[in-house]
Formats: C-alpha cells, sequence, structure tokens
C-alpha cells in the first residue's frame, strides 16, 4: 500500500529514494491512481518516461513520479 511503500521511502536518503524504481501497481498507487488508468494515461503520452525492467514489466524513477506531481498540482 502506499503507506507502507511512503514509510520505506522515509528510511531512505532523499537522493536515494528519488532513484528508487517503482512498478505499474505502485507507482500508480504512489500517484493516486488505479491501475488501469495509469496505464490509459501511459498510452495517450501523460506519464513521465518508463523504464523497461524486463520483458513487458515497466518501473518509474520515484523523483520523476514527484516531479511530475507537482506539474500536476501546479497546473
Amino acid at each position: 500500500t502506499r503507506n507502507t511503500l511512503m514509510s520505506d521511502l522515509d528510511r531512505l536518503p532523499p537522493e536515494i529514494a528519488r532513484r528508487r524504481v517503482l512498478d505499474t501497481e505502485l507507482a500508480a498507487t504512489f500517484c493516486g491512481q488505479s491501475v488501469p488508468n495509469w496505464r490509459k494515461l501511459r498510452a495517450d503520452g501523460k506519464l513521465p518516461k518508463a523504464i523497461c525492467l524486463g520483458g513487458k514489466k515497466l518501473g518509474w524513477r520515484l523523483g520523476d513520479l514527484i516531479d511530475w506531481l507537482d506539474k500536476q498540482t501546479a497546473a
């Protein structure tokens, strides 16, 4: 869950936490989205660039997600 994720991230130095890679489910949860909506946003080109984790599995750097959320809030 997001609370567990945030608790884990709070224990990491910020420069390390921003580099952590979240899979689709965690990235969507972190950003307050459902996985289906997350996939739609990605298909529409509205998310930060994903990282290929192998096969069809994708991930996003936490720092990129934080920056993206900041832009969404500012808009």
